[in-house]
């Protein structure tokens, strides 16, 4: 029987392999002869050297797009900074004011029996001298409430119409309390404070409301005198 010293190439290490070929003449001539046929792509070398010079220059045209780019960022930067800076901001305090006022007086709103446009107008004329047109648009709200009320320290007036999901609360204030429309709300309801002729228009009413169509309702109709 054949010992495992008969199959030495077999557990030959990848060192002895090595000196191997090195010893072997008619490898190495092999090899030679091999390398020697492989042909490189035309051009290939002059490719190669000028990738240095190619990087170099896909830099520097994006170094020109990002100094075109960069004054035109730190132009729009500015622009906003400043908007967000001269931005005039709602009042918390006049925004809770307004909701406690809502709830406060939400369990007066009576039975939801509508009052006649005299009687609106009676209970409107001395706080601000205002009245609602005749019209179409304003005789389609059903007034259900009018009193006046303090809001902003200003003597003001809280109307309440039937909205389709609940009561709708109208605000007029004789001031400018906004300089822009703001929207208000909280858990149970959403609302409006919107500049105006003669002072600041308050519509606040439950959730799902169309709140904007009672503001333009009321802001093209109403009439401002102070």
């Amino acid at each position: 029987m054949s010992s495992r010293a008969d199959y030495g190439p077999a557990t030959m290490g990848p060192s002895d392999m090595s000196e191997n070929f090195r010893d072997d003449p008619e490898f190495d001539a092999r090899l030679r002869a091999t390398l020697q046929r492989v042909q490189a792509p035309a051009g290939l070398h002059q490719r190669l050297l000028d990738l240095p010079a190619q990087a170099n220059a896909e830099l520097a045209r994006g170094s020109r797009f990002l100094q075109r780019l960069l004054p035109i960022a730190a132009l729009l930067l500015v622009t906003l900074g400043l908007g967000f800076m001269f931005q005039p901001e709602t009042d918390p305090a006049l925004v809770r004011e307004i909701l406690t006022h809502v709830y406060f007086e939400e369990p007066y709103f009576g039975d939801g029996r509508a009052l006649s446009s005299s009687e609106v107008e009676e209970r409107m004329s001395p706080v601000l001298g205002a009245q609602m047109p005749k019209s179409g648009v304003t005789e389609a709200l059903v007034v259900t409430f009018a009193k006046d009320c303090l809001i902003g320290e200003k003597r003001s007036m809280h109307l309440v119409v039937r909205g389709e999901n609940g009561p709708v609360n109208l605000m007029m204030i004789p001031a400018r309390v906004v300089d822009h429309e703001t929207d208000i709300s909280d858990e149970r309801f959403d609302g409006l404070m919107t500049p105006a002729s003669g002072g600041t228009l308050v519509v606040v009413g439950h959730k799902h409301e169309p709140i904007r169509r009672y503001r333009d309702q009321m802001a093209h109709n109403l009439a401002w005198e102070y």
